[in-house]
């Protein structure tokens, strides 16, 4: 049985887990806060990656997540332009070559590569920390097929922040599926898979900067290990850099390739930080000015890209409605790959 939220993002897999009771019930307790202790106050500094995995794979030993289900049609994804050229072809901002990742990502080590999208162009846009003016490229990459959902583990859902600003409505994650809650307080290990629960959460959400980044990712990056040794297309999660307001997900590379195709790309010229406000309920907030350039008239089926001249409206609306044209790309995309004469 499945139930599906009035929201229209996430769909929760009404299913108990493999029972893994007997991995966290079977700890003792001062074996299990020792374990939490041990993830807590980890130096990743003095650990090589390998030693990081297999501390954290013990302390998250009989830790098991359901799937979720990503039930919006499109996803965004930027790329900073080299001065005001265009990219011309969407390998360009698809997921980049492993070979060609030189440094830690969140869930990514060096040599590793995901596809990292978000669920609204506000969020992507702001996940490239600007920190002066510059052309961005928005790519909108659609589902393939409608019916086949990508389905995620998960951290951290219950920390996501509906805000109007970005155009997600958001779930709480499995912490409201009372299925899945039950099925945990059947096998006896319910308060200690919460507890997991959110030191996973907070271990991944951490903010960091400088020397301090490439450290934590350490971590992070077994966690994405861990977890992606599940199941699933990839890993959803709040933004970080809108403060939980909107939802991330690091898919998989041959999920991202089987699952979504480039629908849609945009450029856009962004001034960050042009002013500040504060409103009730929403908080303090940077403001920043977006403006539209030029958008794709046509991706091949081969992903070169056709651009338009430099647009005399640059309102960036049409833009942020790309996901109701998803259907017409998909149905473009069937036609293109139908031989002819059938």
């Amino acid at each position: 049985m499945t139930g599906r939220h009035d929201c229209g993002k996430v769909e929760l897999m009404k299913r108990p887990p493999n029972d893994p009771g007997h991995m966290l019930r079977g700890v003792a307790a001062g074996d299990f806060t020792r374990r939490l202790m041990a993830l807590r106050t980890l130096r990743p500094r003095l650990l090589s990656d390998e030693q990081v995995y297999e501390r954290l794979k013990r302390a998250l030993n009989g830790y098991v997540l359901n799937p979720v289900e990503y039930v919006g049609q499109a996803l965004f994804r930027v790329r900073i332009n080299n001065e005001d050229s265009a990219y011309e072809e969407a390998s360009e901002l698809w997921y980049p070559p492993a070979q060609f990742v030189q440094a830690r990502g969140r869930f990514n080590g060096v040599g590793e590569t995901l596809f990292y999208c978000c669920d609204s162009m506000d969020a992507a846009a702001v996940e490239v920390m600007l920190s002066e003016p510059a052309t961005l490229t928005v790519l909108v990459a659609g589902l393939v097929n409608s019916s086949v959902l990508p389905k995620c583990v998960h951290i951290g859902l219950q920390h996501l922040r509906p805000h109007n600003n970005f155009r997600s409505n958001l779930p709480g994650g499995l912490r409201e599926d009372f299925a899945f809650l039950q099925s945990l307080e059947r096998m006896r290990i319910k308060d200690r898979w919460l507890k997991l629960d959110e030191l996973c959460a907070n271990l991944a959400m951490k903010i960091c900067d400088g020397g301090d980044r490439d450290d934590h990712y350490k971590i992070t990056g077994a966690l994405a290990r861990y977890l992606l040794r599940m199941e699933c297309a990839g890993i959803m999660y709040p933004s970080v850099a809108t403060e939980y307001k909107a939802l991330n997900i690091a898919f998989k590379p041959d999920a991202a390739d089987q699952l979504l195709f480039p629908a849609e790309a945009w450029m856009v010229y962004v001034e960050p930080a042009v002013g500040e406000i504060t409103e009730p309920l929403r908080g303090h907030r940077k403001l920043h000015r977006v403006k539209a350039l030029r958008r794709s008239e046509n991706i091949s089926a081969s992903g070169a890209i056709s651009w338009s001249r430099p647009l005399e409206d640059d309102s960036i609306l049409p833009l942020l409605k790309a996901p109701t044209r998803i259907r017409k790309y998909r149905e473009q995309r069937v036609g293109s790959q139908t031989p002819s004469g059938t």
